[in-house]
C-alpha cells in the first residue's frame, strides 16, 4: 500500500478517475505556462502545485457541484485521493504527482495586496451586529504576493485531458475572489526536460534510523540516543539531497490536509 491512505471515496470518484485520469498511450513530458492577469498569492517555501488548484476543477466538473457541496457527505478528516491528469510515481513509499512546483518569471517582483475581509449581518440572524470592532469587526488584511507575468511548471501527464481542465482554471492562489491570482491565457507545450524537472517539487524522504541499536541501551539513556541517531540520519538526508532542504511538507494534494503531510527534501527557495 502506497501513501497517503484512502479512508473515503463518494460515489462520483469513479466517474471523476473515468473521466481525468491519464490515459495509457497519452502520457508525455509537458510544460505549462500561464500567462497572469493579476498578481498571485502564495508561500514560496511551500510552492504553487498546479495539481492542487486542479482537483478543485475536477470535482465541479464531475459533480456539477462546488467543492464543499460534493464532500458534504464526506466525513470530516477522512482523505479522498481526486484524480488529475498528471501522472503519479512512487517515491519512498508515497504517490506523488510528477509536476514541479510553480517557476515565477525572472523578472517577478514581491509586492503586498490587501484583502478586505467584510462581516455579512443578513447571514447572522442577530439584532444588532457590531461592525466597528469585536469578533465582527470588517477587516484589511495584507497578503504576500508575487508579480509575475508568466507562471510555469513541468509535469508528466495527459495533455488532451490537461487542458480541458486548465480551460476552467481561471485563478491561482490565495485571495482569488479578491482579485489575485487571475489567469489570462493557458499554453501546454511537449517538453522533453520535465520528465526531469517534474523534481523540483517536496520529494518524500525516509528518516533511516537504527532503532534496533537504540533498543539496545539502557532505558535512561534512549531518548538522548535516540535524539543522536535522529540528528544524524538528518544530516545525511542533507548530503543525499544537495541544494535542497529536508523538512516536513505536504506532499501530495489536498495539501492542506494533515495525512499528506510527510518528511521532504524541498527545493530552496532563493
Amino acid at each position: 500500500m502506497t501513501l497517503p491512505e484512502v479512508t473515503a471515496s463518494p460515489p462520483w470518484v469513479a466517474d471523476a478517475r473515468a473521466a481525468w485520469l491519464p490515459r495509457e498511450g497519452h502520457v508525455e513530458p509537458l510544460r505549462v505556462d500561464a500567462w497572469m492577469r493579476s498578481p498571485v498569492a502564495f508561500d514560496r517555501d511551500e510552492g504553487l502545485r498546479l495539481d492542487g488548484a486542479l482537483t478543485w476543477v475536477a470535482v465541479a466538473l464531475t459533480t456539477g457541484l462546488p467543492p464543499p457541496e460534493a464532500f458534504a457527505d464526506v466525513p470530516k478528516g477522512a482523505y479522498v485521493d481526486i484524480p488529475v491528469p498528471i501522472a503519479d510515481a512512487e517515491v519512498e513509499g508515497w504517490r506523488v504527482a510528477m509536476c514541479s512546483d510553480a517557476a515565477l518569471s525572472p523578472v517577478a517582483t514581491e509586492t503586498v495586496r490587501r484583502r478586505r475581509k467584510k462581516p455579512h449581518p443578513e447571514a447572522m440572524a442577530l439584532a444588532k451586529v457590531q461592525t466597528t470592532g469585536g469578533p465582527w469587526k470588517a477587516l484589511d488584511i495584507p497578503v504576500a504576493a508575487w508579480a509575475s507575468p508568466t507562471l510555469t511548471w513541468w509535469l508528466v501527464g495527459d495533455r488532451e485531458r490537461l487542458e480541458a481542465l486548465l480551460r476552467e482554471t481561471r485563478a491561482l492562489g490565495r485571495g482569488r475572489a479578491g482579485g489575485l491570482g487571475h489567469v489570462e491565457a493557458w499554453a501546454v507545450t511537449p517538453d522533453t526536460a520535465a520528465a526531469e524537472r517534474w523534481r523540483d517539487r517536496a520529494m518524500p524522504v525516509r528518516l533511516d534510523v537504527d532503532r534496533a541499536a537504540v533498543d539496545t541501551v539502557s532505558p535512561h539513556l534512549r531518548a538522548a540516543v535516540l535524539a543522536d541517531a535522529e540528528a544524524r540520519a538528518r544530516r545525511a538526508l542533507v548530503a543525499r539531497h544537495p541544494g535542497r532542504v529536508v523538512r516536513e511538507a505536504n506532499v501530495r494534494a489536498a495539501y492542506w490536509h494533515p495525512r499528506t503531510r510527510t518528511l521532504a527534501a524541498c527545493p530552496v527557495v532563493t
